[in-house]
């Protein structure tokens, strides 16, 4: 495991504290929630086109096995995830 510290509160910018953890199987529907509340612009750059975020893929994104090939953090202000991030191993390195 990257990091043994399971949440991380940051202070944003306005003043307002965020919660930055790793994802879990739990996240999983708010995830499939939040990918639709981006706008077509945002999935674009950040999946660099506009792919079907299909309930398989959200899970490939989730990253939630120890043994996964990548990491995946969520953001989550007021009991709702508002950002996401992750990276992802090439098995062919």
């Amino acid at each position: 495991m990257i990091n043994e510290i399971e949440t991380t509160d940051v202070v944003v910018r306005d003043g307002s504290t965020v919660c930055v953890r790793r994802t879990t199987r739990d996240d999983l529907d708010a995830l499939s929630q939040f990918f639709p509340s981006l706008s077509s612009e945002s999935l674009y750059f950040r999946f660099f086109g506009l792919p079907s975020l299909t309930e398989a893929r959200i899970r490939a994104l989730a990253a939630t096995d120890d043994d996964s090939a990548g990491v995946s953090l969520v953001v989550e202000s007021a009991g709702r995830i508002v950002a996401f991030a992750g990276f992802y191993r090439d098995s062919s390195c």
